[in-house]
């Protein structure tokens, strides 16, 4: 049986992204991933596992803009059924590809963020009229589907593959350690956890996490919770200046840098030994990774300071959110999740169902909603007589 060819045009491929694509590939689609393999920011290549097949495609930055002739070079490709671009203005060649591909009938789908972190009109204007190009579009969330649809777009080319992380990993690790009480309370008792109120914060020590303001509110939290102590794992350009700030706040007894954890039964025991996760802005998949272990997590309320995971997190039910910019407000939350038990209680489940229960922000309704996509969009492509 020949299976549907897709092509995936990508900026990187990330180690996030390898269930997505496998996924698709175990569902009957003979998947390729096209990708710069240089690092992106904190992203890297990660080589695929033998489920589909990926290859070197050179970006290049002009100012600000992006250069993939890759976009091209797949509009004029007989090889593939289907492409998936990344729905992003900054692609010098996009328009261009997306007018190749319609003379020649092939369907392209464009994925990715339908709203910008900033208000841009223009930006807004051109990228709605790309999406217009394609056989239909991929969005992360209902809310950017349902804004879609008030500028114009037809619902029925909208769909929507809802960003998620695969949880294999994360159970895995779980059930070790629920296997293993004895070997995780020693280990927390290592991590000097033991009878304290922890607060958890993992990511890259970089500017755009406001880590700093963290530290800030971390100090006000000290004040009234005197056994809270905060583990900040990863690493970072920023590292060094906020090693020092703790020093200057006079709080560095009770924060601990861990550094970088990347084996998922390593990062474990430190979410599995705090009572919240506390991410001052710009958060992503870091939101889901939590939920995973029934984290609760705490995040500014401004939605244009996060990326599209956040749409997960509701207020008051699954984690709490302060005032955007307010130490004062972000503390008050910290403490209201370490010293009420009921509420802890609360959002540490409906956290965990959050990613959980079916139709949630999981693997299966991401490739559910990317399938569909596809399959509507190999429809479009013209019979053979």
């Amino acid at each position: 049986m020949t299976h549907p060819k897709v092509l995936f045009v990508q900026p990187v491929l990330p180690q996030y992204r390898i269930p997505v694509f496998s996924g698709l590939a175990e569902r009957g689609l003979d998947v390729t991933v096209w990708s710069d393999h240089s690092p992106k920011g904190s992203l890297k290549h990660v080589d695929p596992r033998g489920l589909f097949s990926a290859e070197h495609r050179p970006e290049r930055r002009i100012g600000p803009f992006l250069s993939q002739s890759a976009l091209l070079e797949a509009a004029k490709s007989a090889t593939f059924d289907v492409a998936v671009f990344p729905w992003n203005v900054r692609y010098l060649e996009l328009a261009p590809a997306l007018l190749a591909a319609r003379r020649r009938n092939m369907p392209v789908l464009l994925w990715g963020h339908a709203r910008a972190k900033r208000k841009n009109d223009a930006f807004r204007r051109v990228r709605l009229r790309l999406g217009q190009l394609g056989a239909g579009c991929v969005t992360y969330d209902e809310k950017a589907k349902l804004e879609l649809v008030q500028e114009g777009m037809d619902a029925g080319r909208i769909f929507v593959a809802q960003n998620a992380i695969d949880q294999s990993e994360v159970k895995a690790a779980r059930d070790y350690w629920d296997a293993s009480p004895l070997e995780l309370a020693r280990l927390h008792a290592e991590m000097g956890f033991s009878h304290r109120k922890v607060v958890l914060f993992v990511s890259r020590l970089e500017r755009d996490k406001r880590v700093d303001m963290l530290l800030g509110a971390f100090s006000l939290v000290l004040k009234r919770v005197p056994d809270a102590r905060l583990a900040v794992v990863g690493d970072g350009s920023e590292r060094g200046q906020l090693e020092l700030l703790t020093e200057e706040l006079g709080i560095a007894h009770a924060v601990t840098f861990v550094g970088p954890v990347y084996d998922e039964r390593q990062l474990a025991p430190w979410f599995l030994g705090a009572r919240a996760l506390a991410y001052p802005t710009n958060i992503g998949l870091t939101l889901l990774h939590s939920f995973s272990y029934g984290v609760p997590v705490i995040t500014s309320d401004n939605p244009l300071e996060h990326n599209p995971e956040f749409v997960a997190l509701r207020p008051g039910e699954n984690g709490l959110v302060y005032r955007s910019g307010d130490a004062s407000d972000f503390a008050e939350k910290i403490v209201a999740c370490l010293t009420d038990s009921a509420l802890r209680a609360k959002l540490s489940e409906n956290a965990r169902a959050t990613v959980e229960a079916e139709g949630g922000f999981n693997l299966e309704t991401m490739l559910d909603g990317m399938e569909r996509a596809l399959r509507f969009a190999l429809a479009q492509r013209p019979r053979a007589l």
